[in-house]
């Protein structure tokens, strides 16, 4: 069977500072265990990168991306068309960007800085270090 093609123009989410073709300036890197993140996101926990606000800046030629306040101040960013999560904007004060960093098409490079709501975190992940790993579907 052949890989299923991604939707064009839906992905890559670009966040670049402005001008440039640098990768952004990452400022911390996540994963958050908290049930809101893991409902949200349908995971078992957020991987999460917080970006520079001022740098920042999303490709969008196709006016795909759509926003919903999740909670008062919290937006969560996704792709209109497929549904995939984005990223997430707190206008602030201070103004949040925290990115999916699944959804880009290069590699992050970490590391992870920490987990947060780690006493929140899916009880069944415990002792998932442990379970067969496959390089493909087995």
């Amino acid at each position: 069977r052949g890989r299923r093609a991604r939707p064009a123009g839906v992905l890559p989410l670009r966040a670049l500072p402005q001008g440039t073709s640098s990768p952004p300036r990452r400022t911390r890197s996540t994963f958050c265990h908290c049930a809101r993140c893991r409902k949200a996101n349908g995971t078992t926990f957020l991987a999460a990168v917080t970006e520079e606000p001022a740098t920042f800046t999303v490709s969008d030629p196709h006016a795909r991306l759509a926003s919903y306040e999740s909670s008062p101040g919290v937006f969560r960013k996704f792709c209109g068309h497929c549904g995939s999560p984005l990223f997430s904007h707190r206008p602030g004060p201070p103004e949040v960007i925290r990115l999916r960093p699944g959804t880009l098409d290069s590699a992050f490079a970490g590391p992870v800085t920490a987990h947060i709501f780690h006493r929140d975190r899916a009880a069944w992940l415990e002792g998932a270090e442990h379970a067969p790993t496959y390089d493909e579907r087995p």
